[in-house]
């Protein structure tokens, strides 16, 4: 760890994890993702939603829906984590510990559908991890980032 900033591997990717401070629109989080040199690399970028999704306990993706999702996390509450401020978080512990409360995080991954009555125009799909299901946001929100390399 340097600064109070870690490198977490999860399968062949690399992580920035840290405690998750500063929010940014999802313009100015391609171009932090662009500029970051961290753990001596250069060429960190946004995650796409299945690689930002690698962040929930895996546990929580066997969840399918035959029962509520309160059920479920009541059943299940031995392994979920607690953020920063002592709420409900389905990361990973070791990300869990710098989560904020109701915080979503950007991906790269755009959100294109053109029967939603042009709602989510200019949007991109977003993880938050006090729930299961990613959601979409449009890119001038500003919202969290956690940077991924390999």
């Amino acid at each position: 760890m340097l600064n109070n900033i870690e490198i977490i591997q999860i399968g062949k990717l690399m992580y920035q994890n840290q405690p998750f401070i500063k929010r940014y629109t999802w313009d100015e989080a391609n171009e932090y993702a662009k500029n970051l040199k961290l753990g001596g690399f250069d060429d960190w970028r946004l995650p796409t939603i299945d690689e930002l999704s690698k962040i929930r306990h895996p546990e929580l993706d066997k969840w399918e829906g035959s029962e509520t999702w309160i059920q479920w996390m009541e059943r299940h509450k031995n392994i979920i984590s607690k953020n920063i401020k002592g709420r409900r978080c389905c990361a990973r512990k070791a990300f869990a510990k710098n989560m904020p409360a109701y915080s979503f995080f950007w991906s790269s991954t755009e959100y294109d559908n053109p029967g939603d009555y042009n709602i989510y125009y200019n949007s991109v799909l977003v993880e938050y991890f006090n729930d299961i299901v990613p959601t979409h946001l449009r890119k001038e929100n500003q919202d969290f980032v956690i940077c991924v390399r390999g």
